[in-house]
């Protein structure tokens, strides 16, 4: 009997929770069920204050406060809400998040199946005058550390926003993580109404040639001018836009079943783009392009459709097709390399065609070449951890700390390898408190530490004087007891590494340091102030060109081998404290090192013959930018 009761009391608990579910109960287990229906799906509804189920899609949407902590959120005007009773349209644009603050905001993704998967991303922008300006935006859109696409909107698609305000990306990263990063490039707010990821076949849309932006991808001689086909008609949930008839070409359709899931069709198109058929230019780039076509008219007894695709500029010419009944095939030319240069499609019949040639819909996508490789992963996991160990919020430690250059982070420098190594981190005065993380020890490539004046405890960890690379260490200011770890001591004594801040022996490390420098700076002239003067005055084309004046002689632009261009900067020889001077700059640049600091290339001493050579900054000097300002002091 007890075990009757039990068995009944089982049976009511699952009854209920059912019935739960089945009442849409808000549970986080309601909820896995719901992100299930669209497995490896990302949808994430910017702006929007809850998470939901979009009836239309049948997708579960959610908000973007776990994905993004900048920015605010803010809500289409009401005289846009019209739009949404539309079904060309997505509830998704009703909100949005703007980013008035910073250059760079980045969304982080983190899909399932992680590194080296293929997976089309998307993003919605729609202006709807939220901010009651009337000013439409423009901005750039990077995924990962390139570029993907500018997003320029006008006063035109305010109440009728174009497709091409929706732009998506075939891409494969190189980490289990994707940034997707709004660029503010001085022409108005960035900011997005939605951003999807779509798990995508290996098999299709090959990029080894570079990641596939969205150019068109069109179901050709439907009725409907703007009809939209995506998920669940479409597993990938691409977006396909319904186009009328082009030119001369006469619609057709069928209403009976097309065998979609064809194993050997990786591309798995919706049946309605095989229920209608239909010349189109493409310029400039790189693109790549497919076909897809479905025989839907049951030939004739005796009359076969056979034709041929032939790409002009592209230099393809495809072998005879015929086609299966309700069997589709997708054709991607040249083995899905992509064509270079402007071109045109035709499609013809063959001489032993009784019937016209045919085309579903096609698909045409720009290769965008992957310039930029992002930071070691090494150095991005460390660089992480120490932000969040340590709550860093500056409005522009998003997205990769490296690359690209112009977009890096504050407060560290990079090396210029292939896969860019975190060199140098300043975090003085940066209000750290505990102790010292000990993902720093990841950062192997460091070379220069500062983590002064703050309010950091503990001992000093051993693991510092386990980085191979460190220069320079500085721990000035800081609450730090106990003793200095022995190998630190014996680094600091060979002249290997300057400390700053600590006490050893009863000796103050900053005299060390100061041994140290001098030590250094003779080393320099011993071993690279050589016979270089000609290639000074080579470089300089014998210092014709005059850039600037420094404290104590001429600035003067030069050249290298490798056409980089330097700023050389020659010792007077009426300065009468001009070595003095000299002296001081080369053993500053040597220990001090940082982002908004011109670095160090190299110096010639020959005789009264010296010169500095810096990196050459080509937006001209301080002075310059700050002509006709009133600066208080």
């Amino acid at each position: 009997m007890v075990l009757r009761a039990w068995l009944v009391f089982v049976l009511l608990i699952s009854i209920l929770d059912n019935l739960k579910l089945a009442k849409g109960d808000s549970t986080e287990h309601a909820r896995r069920r719901l992100v299930d229906q669209t497995p490896g799906f990302i949808s994430i509804d910017c702006g929007a204050t809850s998470d939901y189920l979009d009836e239309g899609t049948g997708i579960f949407y959610k908000s973007d406060s776990g994905f993004i902590d900048t920015g605010t959120n803010n809500a289409i005007s009401p005289e846009y809400y019209s739009l949404m009773a539309s079904p060309n349209y997505v509830r998704q644009i009703k909100n949005l998040r703007s980013f008035p603050q910073g250059t760079k905001n980045c969304y982080t993704l983190k899909p399932e199946q992680g590194k080296n998967s293929k997976y089309l991303i998307r993003a919605f922008f729609f202006y709807g005058n939220y901010d009651n300006k009337n000013q439409p935006s423009k901005f750039d859109i990077y995924v990962g550390v390139n570029f993907w696409t500018t997003v320029s909107l006008s006063e035109l698609n305010q109440f009728y926003p174009p497709w091409d305000t929706f732009p998506d990306i075939i891409h494969v990263p190189l980490s289990d993580s994707i940034c997707v990063c709004l660029i503010n490039t001085g022409s108005g707010i960035p900011f997005i109404s939605a951003l999807e990821l779509r798990p995508l076949s290996k098999s299709n849309y090959p990029t080894n040639f570079g990641a596939l932006s969205f150019g068109s991808r069109l179901d050709i001689g439907a009725s409907s001018q703007v009809e939209l086909i995506r998920y669940k008609d479409d597993v990938y949930d691409r977006l396909w836009l319904s186009r009328s008839t082009l030119l001369n070409w006469v619609p057709i359709n069928t209403s009976s079943v097309i065998d979609t899931h064809d194993s050997n069709d990786s591309y798995q198109l919706p049946a309605q783009v095989f229920e209608n058929c239909t010349y189109n230019p493409f310029n400039g780039g790189k693109y790549y392009v497919c076909f897809h076509f479905a025989e839907i008219a049951k030939p004739t007894q005796g009359k076969k459709r056979e034709f041929i695709i032939d790409v002009e500029g592209g230099n393809y010419t495809s072998e005879p097709i015929t086609l299966e009944y309700l069997k589709p095939l997708s054709i991607c030319p040249q083995n899905g390399q992509p064509f270079e240069g402007g071109f045109r499609f035709s499609i013809n019949a063959t001489t032993e065609s009784g019937l016209p040639p045919i085309l579903n819909a096609f698909e045409v996508y720009e290769v965008i070449s992957l310039r930029y490789k992002p930071t070691d992963p090494r150095d991005i996991a460390a660089i992480m951890y120490i932000k969040q160990t340590y709550t860093i919020s500056r409005d522009d430690w998003q997205g990769d700390p490296c690359v690209p250059h112009q977009y890096s982070w504050s407060n560290l420098t990079c090396s210029s390898d292939d896969a860019p190594r975190i060199i140098s981190l300043y975090l003085s005065s940066s209000k750290l408190t505990g102790k010292i993380a000990p993902s720093i020890s990841d950062l192997t490539a460091l070379q220069y530490l500062d983590l002064s004046y703050n309010n950091l405890t503990g001992n000093v960890p051993e693991f510092l004087a386990q980085l191979p690379n460190l220069k320079i260490l500085n721990l000035r200011g800081n609450n730090l007891k106990g003793s200095v770890p022995e190998a630190l001591i014996q680094k600091s004594r060979d002249g290997s590494l300057v400390l700053r801040g600590l006490q050893i022996e009863g000796i103050h490390i900053s005299f060390l340091n100061f041994l140290n420098s001098i030590f250094i700076f003779i080393l320099i002239f011993i071993f690279l102030g050589c016979d270089i003067y000609p290639e000074v005055v080579e470089m300089t084309n014998s210092f014709q060109t005059i850039v600037g004046e420094g404290g104590f002689g001429k600035v003067y632009l030069g050249i290298l081998k490798d056409e980089t261009k330097v700023a050389i900067k020659l010792l007077s020889p009426s300065s009468k404290q001009g070595y003095k001077e000299f002296q001081a700059e080369a053993q500053l640049l040597m220990i001090v090192y940082h982002r908004n600091l011109v670095s160090l290339v190299g110096y010639c001493d020959e005789g009264e013959c010296k010169a500095l050579i810096y990196e050459y900054m080509a937006n001209g000097n301080l002075q310059q930018h700050l002509s006709g300002i009133l600066v208080y002091t």
